[in-house]
């Protein structure tokens, strides 16, 4: 294969890949007017209403990323019933298996082994 037909057959690879990635947007991939590619992290997508309560935590501002490597997690700024502030995963947050601080916790924790050794 000469140096000629490599090059046209990488850019005809190219025009085939960029059409491929056209064909797979969606209008649900719209955010805000624009189109996002796939491999683009958006804040946007995470955003939560301010005062917003998820268990006994309460939205305090907006959300942001947290870098670690490569690696990126949506962080939401949140205070406890407590008062206790903190940042909490977002998808911790939503999805239910982060619900209150380490305070409150450790509170219901020793509240239930109380109980239990009034009864034994």
């Amino acid at each position: 294969m000469n140096v000629f037909n490599l090059q046209k057959s990488m850019a005809l690879a190219n025009a085939d890949l960029t059409q491929t990635a056209r064909k797979r947007l969606q209008p649900s991939d719209m955010v805000g007017g624009d189109f996002l590619p796939a491999n683009r992290f958006d804040i946007r997508r995470y955003q939560l209403p301010t005062g917003k309560a998820y268990g006994q935590w309460t939205v305090t501002g907006p959300s942001y990323l947290r870098e670690n490597g490569a690696i990126k997690y949506p962080m939401v700024p949140v205070v406890c019933s407590c008062g206790t502030t903190t940042n909490v995963n977002y998808h911790a947050m939503t999805g239910g298996s982060s619900f209150r601080c380490i305070l409150c916790a450790r509170k219901a924790v020793s509240a239930t082994m109380r109980k239990s050794k009034s009864r034994a």
